[in-house]
């Protein structure tokens, strides 16, 4: 994820970057946020966020893109109209949560678009999601 914030930087460096973290995983975002080259960093606002839907939602209406995981944040972002590149986990599938008519204004990887992954892989990293596959 930081190495992906500092390519956007590197090719748009007037972009602003916010994190959407609930308190509960305010270290694993300042982790991320460590990672980050410091002319990077001097484009993310880590302390601009919803603390509630409401915020959320306000905040993210106003925001040219969305990247994330697969979840309710980005669909929320999806229903707001707002383009978004969704990393979906291994374990899930792709073709079951986002559709060939998405592809417009939305883009979405998962590992399965560059190796194959078995039901096996599939079942070993929703067990254990720090597995390396």
């Amino acid at each position: 994820m930081a190495a992906l914030l500092d390519n956007i930087i590197t090719h748009n460096p007037k972009a602003q970057l916010l994190f959407n973290y609930i308190p509960a995983q305010e270290e694993d975002a300042r982790a991320i946020l460590n990672l980050c080259r410091s002319k990077t960093k001097k484009n993310i606002f880590f302390n601009v966020f919803g603390s509630s839907l409401r915020d959320f939602l306000a905040l993210t209406y106003h925001c040219h893109a969305f990247i994330g995981n697969e979840g309710g944040a980005n669909n929320m972002a999806k229903a707001l109209g707002v383009p978004t590149f969704t990393i979906f986990s291994p374990y899930l599938n792709k073709a079951n949560w986002f559709g060939n008519d998405e592809s417009i204004r939305h883009v979405a990887i998962h590992l399965a678009d560059y190796i194959t992954v078995s039901e096996k892989m599939r079942i070993e990293a929703k067990e254990n999601p720090n597995l390396s596959i």
